[in-house]
């Protein structure tokens, strides 16, 4: 009878506990599903000087955003992470301004943000080549180098002398009539901040175009559409964009 006894009870506690053993068998491969889903590294720092905005993943499945405010105060938010498909993730934002969930979705070296929040305005964001630029750097440096909207826009700039002149995108000219810094003293500062911008290939092999009072150096990522244009202005200030092609 007492044999019995113990038998019934461990019966009972066998199918107690059988639903246990079955949800963390389930969570284990829902986990491994998960990592099989992330066929590229996520983990990093992503960056967009033109926009302000810079990102963390972290393999806890944790991060930050930033985005540099010129008017108001920045945005700075942590936020949790879940994958949702192939190389996408849905962000839990830690903001109450963000009530819907923010999607990224990654490619490439690149991470693109997306969300139905009306508050939220699509990014493009490019991989760091490495983590030596914080984003609390990242922040400092974007508004150090911040263009002011109610000066002339170098992108928006008509009549590149170089082009009507001499036919080509790159000049040497030195001494061009109004400018009052040369191409060899805008690759000199522009060279003074590579580390800060991450610039890889020499300066003086970029292409380079006189837009008047600005010099504009592009770069391309190799075998990608990804370019950076940096804007080195007669006042020393450098600013940077990305843009895909």
């Amino acid at each position: 009878m007492l044999k019995s006894w113990k038998r019934r009870l461990l019966i009972a506690l066998s199918l107690l506990l059988l639903p246990i053993v079955v949800g963390g068998c389930s969570s284990q491969n829902s986990s491994q599903a998960d990592e099989e889903e992330l066929t590229q590294d996520i983990t990093g720092r992503y960056f967009d000087s033109g926009s302000g905005a810079g990102i963390e993943f972290n393999k806890n499945k944790s991060g930050r955003y930033v985005f540099a405010d010129m008017q108001n105060q920045d945005t700075d938010d942590n936020f949790s992470w879940k994958v949702i498909g192939k190389n996408k993730l849905e962000l839990n934002m830690h903001d109450q301004d963000i009530s819907k969930p923010v999607i990224a979705s990654f490619s490439a070296k690149k991470v693109t943000l997306t969300s139905k929040d009306p508050n939220w305005n699509a990014e493009t964001l490019i991989k760091a080549n490495d983590n030596k630029q914080s984003l609390d750097q990242f922040l400092q440096a974007t508004h150090d180098n911040y263009h002011d909207p109610t000066e002339s826009d170098p992108q928006l700039t008509v009549g590149d002398r170089s082009d009507s002149n001499s036919g080509t995108n790159d000049t040497n000219n030195s001494s061009t009539q109004g400018h009052h810094l040369s191409k060899e003293e805008a690759i000199q500062i522009l060279d003074s901040k590579r580390e800060q911008y991450q610039i890889t290939e020499p300066v003086s092999t970029m292409p380079a175009k006189d837009l008047g009072h600005v010099w504009k150096f592009e770069s391309q990522v190799p075998s990608s559409g990804i370019f950076y244009n940096y804007y080195v202005s007669d006042t020393g200030n450098v600013r940077a964009s990305t843009r895909l092609q």
